[in-house]
């Protein structure tokens, strides 16, 4: 049986997410951080306040859909999305420091910013440990 796996993404970030919820007025799928973020707001489909909930099945689907990385091509289950991006030697990572325009290799990524992001590092681990 074929499907779109399109659905399986988050309606505000567009990403797989590792957990999803869905909204119980018209059980489009969300992220646990963009539903986080959206609390009290309208549902963009059909208008009402967004409410969440688990949503498991959409969780044991994403668990058995897999998908090829575009970069270095291995499968994985789409639930595992954000882990293999975070895994995938061959994808590009963006910096994400407002208006840096920094893109490549994890590696790459790790060293530009304790090259040239350093003082904001610094400035996050103060404030968290305060």
């Amino acid at each position: 049986m074929e499907f779109n796996k399109e659905i399986f993404k988050c309606l505000k970030c567009k990403n797989y997410p590792d957990k999803p919820i869905e909204s119980l007025c018209c059980g489009k799928i969300y992220c646990r951080t963009c539903s986080d973020k959206n609390k009290f707001l309208n549902c963009e489909l059909c208008g009402l306040v967004l409410k969440f909930r688990e949503s498991i099945f959409a969780r044991e689907l994403m668990s058995k859909t897999e998908e090829n990385c575009k970069h270095c091509n291995v499968k994985y289950s789409i639930l595992k999305s954000k882990d293999h991006y975070f895994e995938c030697k061959e994808g590009n990572f963006n910096c994400t420091v407002k208006n840096c325009l920094f893109e490549g290799k994890r590696y790459d990524l790790i060293n530009h910013i304790k090259k040239d992001h350093y003082k904001e590092i610094l400035i996050i681990m103060e404030n968290y440990s305060e």
